[in-house]
């Protein structure tokens, strides 16, 4: 591509940027560098196009030839009757609720922690107690990878922040919505999740990604964790986005010695979306698990690419993503492992399964694995089918409805993966927000 052709599609993202600068004139000297070579990172990049082999089947025209405007306020009595009944929002524990990237006191609960444990909103975080986030922030050019991650960056206005001191355990799981509200433009947000976990902590997060209005939404989020030795996580991230969004997100966890790590993506809605997950194991006896579902029908488009980075010995590695497709949906699976020389005695599994519930419907699945390891044991699969037709015949010979039937084997496949949500709040209202027709 032309340096004509990079000016010309990243014109929108440049004014966006010159436009911004001006509110950020009072950050410390620090956050100001960060975000000036974040941007130049993106303006290098430029916007993926399909001859990259990692985006060849994901389509971003949309990104070039839409001038996403910076969000309006929240329009908080909407927003407020969405959030009154909402299952997510009324389970136990702290909620941080953002709204077009703008902190919501009045519909969020931060409740008093005890003793080690911060959880804040990240622009609070960074006035009150910087000292908590530059840290991590400071080296984030040297960690993102790809264009996306770096606009959000240059971009980042504000988000959730947890951080663990030693031994901290949170006995109630965090909730984080951020909602797109697009009543009367188009909009763009960057919304940021940074977990800090310190040895032998312990917590639970449930990110949730919601939008409300007509008008087109481009989300690009950032998610990170830093997990000490012995720490635990377990991680749920629901998008339930309109299809008028696209959802872009760059995950990226590094893990020590002895930690716990549980990832939990549900894709459930959207008009395109991206996820990039990107775990490092960098210790001994570690093991991590990632679990997916994906759900698209219509013309919708996901995209899930995953990479585990085995770099030391003695660690696990389990990874089950399941697919939903009906409609003219096309989903992608890209699923690498990769095992370095020092990584022996890994034991890691990567499996990908999709049904197919039209003609129309697409998957392209790539699993990989680099082993440069001698004593490993290492697995991936892949299978991609339609409804079994015995069991359909065994369910409506019993009386049951086609549609019925089918629903029940499609909410059948998808519990293996929602099933293994430690929180039974948040796999009840998965299951229930499965389609009863496809």
């Amino acid at each position: 591509m032309s340096t004509s052709q990079t000016q010309t599609e990243l014109a929108p993202y440049l004014q966006a940027w010159q436009n911004f600068l001006p509110d950020r004139a009072g950050e410390p000297a620090w956050l100001g560098t960060l975000r000036r070579n974040a941007f130049e990172q993106f303006e290098q990049q430029g916007i993926p196009d399909r001859t990259q082999e990692d985006w060849r089947f994901f389509p971003l025209n949309a990104l070039r030839t839409t001038a996403f405007a910076r969000p309006l306020p929240p329009a908080l009595p909407s927003l407020q009757q969405m959030l009154q009944n909402h299952p997510l929002a009324n389970q136990p524990g702290p909620l941080l609720v953002f709204c077009n990237g703008t902190f919501v006191p009045a519909l969020s609960r931060l409740e008093s922690m005890a003793a080690g444990i911060r959880v804040q909103n990240i622009s609070t975080l960074l006035t009150d107690s910087p000292e908590l986030l530059q840290p991590w922030l400071a080296q984030q050019n040297e960690r993102q990878a790809g264009p996306f991650a770096a606009l959000n960056t240059a971009f980042m206005e504000d988000g959730a922040a947890l951080v663990l001191e030693k031994n901290c355990r949170l006995q109630q799981p965090v909730t984080v919505l951020f909602i797109s509200q697009t009543l009367h433009q188009s909009s763009f947000t960057t919304p940021r999740l940074l977990v800090a976990a310190g040895e032998n902590s312990q917590a639970a997060l449930v990110e949730v990604f919601l939008s409300e209005g007509e008008q087109t939404a481009f989300t690009c989020s950032a998610t990170e964790f830093a997990l000490a030795a012995g720490a635990q996580i377990d991680h749920v991230r629901i998008a339930q986005e309109n299809l008028q969004t696209i959802h872009i997100s760059s995950t990226r966890a590094e893990l020590q010695g002895n930690s716990r790590f549980a990832s939990h993506n549900m894709a459930l809605g959207g008009m395109l979306t991206r996820n990039d997950i990107t775990v490092g194991l960098r210790g001994s006896g570690i093991h991590a698990t990632l679990n997916g579902l994906y759900l698209a029908g219509g013309n919708s488009v996901i995209d899930n690419h995953t990479a585990i980075d085995h770099a030391m010995p003695h660690c696990e590695s389990h990874e089950l993503y399941r697919g939903i497709l009906y409609g003219r949906a096309q989903g992608v699976f890209n699923g690498k492992i990769f095992v370095q020389l020092d990584a022996q005695k890994t034991d890691a599994k990567q499996t990908n399964q999709a049904l197919l519930l039209s003609k129309d419907a697409r998957l392209n699945t790539k699993p990989q694995l680099e082993i440069f390891a001698d004593d490993v044991k290492c697995t991936h699969g892949a299978t991609v089918g339609q409804l079994s037709r015995e069991s359909l015949f065994y369910l409506r010979s019993r009386g049951i409805g086609e549609e019925e039937a089918r629903a029940m084997l499609v909410q059948a496949f998808a519990a293996d993966v929602t099933g293994r949500i430690p929180l039974e709040t948040v796999s009840n209202y998965l299951q229930q927000m499965l389609p009863l027709r496809f």
